[in-house]
Parts: C-alpha cells; sequence; structure tokens
C-alpha cells in the first residue's frame, strides 16, 4: 500500500515511518509543497537491489593502465 506524507510529517515521524516500512513492506511517497520528490521502499524490492539489475556486469575491470605497457607502437618508430 501506497502511502504519502510531507516532507515535516517524514521527519517528525522518522522512527515510526522506517518502522513500518521495513515491517509492513509498504511504499512511502514524500512530498514538498504538494509535489512528490522521495520514495522510500524497502531495501530488496527495488530492481537496482538485485544482482540481476540493469547495471549489474556493467563495470569492467582491465588491469593496470596507468603503468607503460611492452609493445614498442609503430608511430614511436
Amino acid at each position: 500500500m501506497k502511502r504519502t506524507v510531507t516532507s515535516a510529517e517524514a521527519v517528525e515521524k522518522w522512527d515510526g515511518l522506517v518502522s513500518d516500512i521495513a515491517h509492513d513492506g509498504d511504499e512511502v511517497i514524500v512530498t514538498v509543497d504538494g509535489v512528490p520528490v522521495l520514495k522510500l521502499v524497502p531495501f530488496g524490492t527495488s530492481s537496482n537491489d538485485s544482482p540481476d539489475s540493469p547495471m549489474a556486469g556493467s563495470v569492467l575491470y582491465e588491469g593496470d593502465i596507468i603503468s607503460p605497457i611492452e609493445t614498442e607502437w609503430e608511430a614511436a618508430k
């Protein structure tokens, strides 16, 4: 169940909000002047929390890219 609170309510009731989100699994939308600015969800429910997320595997390790290489370049001859 989605719930909406103002930023002032979120600050005032932070501990209770976090507890409710953790136990009930509900989403809480935080608004400022009636505009949604933040969505609080329990950890593990977002696609970004999973190893199968869209960014998984997108970082490559190429080894040492700083040290000089052993190969002489054709342009350096």
